[in-house]
């Protein structure tokens, strides 16, 4: 049944770009995100050639990463700090003098989203949980979610903290570059009566199965 053709109780709109929500983890505000790519994957290639025919063959999956833009509040929550309070708890130390200072690095276990260690200090020290798995939920006019994007293991591979000219009045942008391991999406809902109602099995949602146990 067509959406441009009918406009019934049952019908919803198409997924549009606006309508969606992101949380950013350790960042901790969704209401600052202007904008979000979904994810992308390519799928390599091996060639056999043989005389005058070339064949090919699907080989690994490799996961891009992703980039999101948020504005840059001053109060309650600030995008900068949140980035650079990650940046701390992912294992990054500036140089300082002497010859006793621990040797820290960043770690993939510290740098994750989901690290419990993620914090985020608003102004008076107060301090908020900030970590969680990156999720880009599509939501439909009514605020129901209708399918959403899960990132696993994501962290920060890179951070732009906009730029100031004289010539501009467009507020401050933060831009991250997320990298990830790989990506779920589950359909979330489906039309019933005229409520939306949660399909069950996400297996039967077009979720991507995990591997057999044995």
């Amino acid at each position: 049944m067509a959406f441009w053709t009918d406009a019934s109780q049952f019908v919803r709109d198409p997924k549009r770009n606006f309508r969606f929500l992101l949380t950013v983890p350790a960042i901790n505000h969704s209401w600052a995100v202007k904008k979000v790519d979904k994810p992308k994957f390519t799928i390599g290639e091996s060639k056999h050639v043989f005389l005058n025919h070339t064949f090919y063959y699907p080989t690994k999956v490799d996961w891009e990463t992703i980039t999101v833009s948020l504005v840059d509040p001053i109060d309650p929550y600030d995008t900068t700090l949140g980035v650079v309070q990650w940046l701390s708890t992912a294992g990054y130390r500036i140089p300082s003098q002497g010859t006793n200072n621990v040797p820290y690095t960043v770690t993939k276990s510290k740098a994750v989203f989901n690290n419990t260690e993620h914090k985020y200090r608003k102004p008076g020290n107060h301090v908020v949980p900030g970590h969680g798995n990156f999720i880009i939920k599509q939501i439909d006019g009514e605020g129901n979610s209708v399918d959403e994007w899960t990132l696993y293991n994501a962290w920060i591979k890179d951070a732009k903290f906009g730029e100031n000219s004289y010539d501009s009045e467009d507020m401050l942008t933060v831009d991250l570059t997320i990298r990830y391991d790989f990506a779920n999406y589950e359909h979330k809902m489906r039309a019933l009566k005229q409520k939306w109602q949660n399909k069950g099995d996400p297996h039967m949602n077009g979720t991507l199965k995990s591997n057999p146990n044995n």
